[in-house]
């Protein structure tokens, strides 16, 4: 079956910062790996769970898979706040103000899904021509306003 990985190693100035509080080695060790070296966290969890029979028991498969998996569940929470992104409505009337400015209704809407319908932060998207999500970097001539001043950030 799965083997779960070997947990991290402790920061050492972390370790003797919780051992001058007068807690076990063991014990700081195991509250370091399971907040992930926040020591004001593994404090925390010392002083709830120091003096409770099981706080000495060595760290169990789900824990460790539990330490090991931030970066995947970080990708997760990354994905699923950019597919939010994509189906965020957008406020029409921000889409007409940023039209009035000269961007096209499609750029106007995926600068203010980008911004959560900011439409300063959505303007400066726009005319800092950085990609956004869902848009192709292959795609962003268009992003300049057309019309009178456009291009003129190129000049500065």
């Amino acid at each position: 079956p799965d083997e779960p990985p070997s947990p991290p190693e402790p920061d050492a100035a972390a370790m003797a910062q919780l051992q001058e509080m007068g807690f076990g080695e063991e014990l700081c060790r195991k509250a370091l790996q399971l907040k992930r070296n926040n020591v004001a966290a593994a404090t925390e969890w010392l002083l709830t769970h120091a003096d409770l029979p099981e706080a000495s028991a060595p760290l169990t498969p789900e824990e460790l898979r539990q330490i090991a998996a931030p970066g995947r569940e970080m990708r997760r929470a990354r994905q699923r706040q950019r597919q939010f992104t994509l189906r965020q409505e957008v406020d029409p009337e921000a889409v007409a103000q940023l039209e009035e400015m000269g961007f096209e209704a499609s750029q106007a809407r995926n600068a203010l899904r980008a911004s959560g319908n900011n439409v300063e932060l959505a303007c400066q998207l726009l005319l800092g021509g950085g990609a956004m999500e869902g848009e192709d970097p292959e795609d962003m001539d268009g992003m300049h306003p057309r019309g009178p001043g456009a291009g003129i950030g190129t000049l500065l």
